[in-house]
């Protein structure tokens, strides 16, 4: 999920606390009711979430997502992106929140 508020507005660090509440509901109840948790973050914090499959690895997800995000026109080359995701290395998972550019 990207949100313009969270890289230009005036309140990053409670964008991402939202972030990461919605992810950890989303993970607490394995996935389901996707739809539901859609609706609530468009209507509630004016996000416009979307699904993509992940790939093999924490870089080949944040491609495919770059990618989709440019076919679609949600964001262009050069707009700055924050990711928030987990980065697995060995059998440690980290919990991970990146500011890249979207190449």
């Amino acid at each position: 999920m990207l949100s313009a508020e969270t890289t230009l507005g005036r309140y990053p660090a409670e964008c991402v606390e939202v972030f990461k509440r919605v992810a950890m509901r989303i993970e607490r109840s394995g996935g389901a009711g996707y739809a539901k948790v859609y609706r609530q973050l468009a209507l509630y914090w004016r996000i416009f979430p979307v699904c993509i499959d992940f790939g093999r690895n924490a870089d080949e997800s944040i491609a495919l997502a770059e990618k989709f995000l440019r076919r679609n026109k949600l964001a262009a080359p050069g707009n700055p992106m924050v990711i928030v995701s987990d980065v697995t290395k060995g059998r440690a998972t980290i919990d991970s929140i990146q500011l890249r550019v979207l190449k």
